[in-house]
């Protein structure tokens, strides 16, 4: 394994009491962390369409909703990855939450679609301190298959957030309003805000005094853009979170204009994407305990590929939202499978410098999503075709990626 420069003893010997004594709590605690971003990106899916209209809105208006919440999202986790290795990453953690519930009032509050663009898409940079820091946390506490498989169960917690997000979206939306989507999140982040007070430790083992100069970060970038696993994980995470991203603009929108699907419904049916997400992560989780990082990249490869070759064949087609929606399902599987494994491989020569290294694997692969959901958006037609394009295309180059790619060094511990 590549490591990264002045590692120091200190720094090692933390990660390896951090993976013995860091508790099932703790865990759930990073799992919440890192599905909060997704979470409030999900839960306003059925509501997107409701959201434009009542601001009078065109539909491609309506989905910079999505789109600017992933504008804010991908910097966010850069600032915040930043930071938390000057500072810790408890106390960055601590602020990050506060302005998220901040942001979230804000959004509920908004009287102009304008204003809520805006504040949505500082809810995004407010959330981005969730997963970056969550990530940076396991690559602390544990690398190779023990990271890997951190990993995965922490993506499949974050599989919950799609699960549940939608349906508790279309329910708010029914029995309330719209703002009750963001008065909930505000709910939600002063929970987990809590939570980590009580059960999340320091687990850097000393802050780099100099982690935001310029010349430093420059010179982080260019070791880990030298890394093999690191171009790896970092193509693999950007591409397929960009069709999926496709999805989060656009589901809605097509299963209400080419299938009379209203919002409500709409997020029951994405329960089943969501189900799917899970299932890959568990699966990838399994593989990696049995038979290794490079099995779990493998096979999550030819799941793309061949969801890719599906989504390309039906996209001048007319099927059912069934065979449609089973198309996309078999996509979202594939994403859950290859999500952790990329973004493990990618964390892997990182060291001491997990934090950076976490906030620009997550910023690249949000700026990578709103890049797919924009596309999708200036493609859009009112039918399937956008979301199967950028979808099957996203599939296809990922399948390319992971066929191709070398051994990593496995670590056990």
């Amino acid at each position: 394994m590549t490591q990264c420069p002045n590692r120091s003893a200190e720094a090692v010997a933390q990660g390896s009491i951090g993976a013995t004594t860091f508790g099932r709590g703790s865990v759930a605690a990073l799992g919440a962390l890192t599905a909060l971003g997704a979470f409030t990106s999900d839960i306003v899916v059925p509501g997107v369409a409701d959201i434009g209209a009542s601001f009078g809105a065109s539909q491609q208006q309506s989905a910079l909703i999505v789109t600017l919440y992933l504008v804010g999202y991908g910097p966010g986790q850069f600032l915040w990855g930043t930071l938390t290795d000057r500072f810790g990453r408890r106390p960055t953690l601590l602020c990050g939450l506060i302005l998220f519930v901040l942001s979230s009032i804000g959004c509920a509050l908004a009287t102009s679609f304008g204003q809520l663009l805006a504040l949505r898409c500082l809810q995004g940079v407010a959330v981005g301190c969730g997963p970056s820091i969550a990530r940076a946390i396991v690559r602390d506490i544990g690398e190779g298959r023990r990271g890997a498989s951190l990993m995965a169960t922490m993506t499949a917690v974050l599989g919950v957030a799609p699960l549940f997000a939608p349906l508790l979206g279309a329910g708010l939306l029914v029995a309330f309003a719209w703002q009750a989507m963001f008065w909930f999140l505000a709910l939600a982040g002063t929970a987990i805000l809590l939570t980590a007070v009580v059960l999340l430790p320091e687990t850097l083992a000393a802050p780099d005094t100099e982690a935001l100069r310029p010349a430093r970060l420059w010179r982080k970038v260019v070791f880990l853009g030298r890394q093999s696993e690191f171009r790896f994980g970092f193509a693999v995470v950007c591409i397929i979170y960009g069709g999926y991203a496709a999805l989060l603009g656009l589901g809605a929108l097509v299963g209400a204009q080419s299938y009379g699907i209203p919002g409500e419904r709409f997020g029951v049916i994405f329960t089943i994407a969501a189900s799917a997400f899970i299932a890959g992560a568990l699966l990838a989780r399994r593989l990696v305990n049995n038979g290794g990082i490079l099995l779990a990249t493998r096979l999550g490869g030819f799941a793309a590929g061949a969801s890719g070759l599906a989504l390309a064949a039906i996209t001048f087609q007319e099927p059912e939202f069934w065979v449609l929606w089973a198309v996309v399902s078999a996509y979202v599987f594939s994403f859950g499978m290859l999500l952790p494994v990329a973004t493990a491989r990618a964390l892997e020569p990182a060291g001491e410098f997990a934090g950076f290294a976490s906030s620009l694997l997550g910023a690249c692969m949000v700026l990578g999503g709103a890049a797919g959901s924009a596309l999708a958006a200036q493609l859009f037609d009112g039918s399937h075709r956008a979301l199967c394009t950028v979808m099957a295309a996203a599939a296809l180059a990922v399948f390319a990626i992971c066929v191709s790619s070398r051994r990593p060094t496995e670590t056990a511990t």
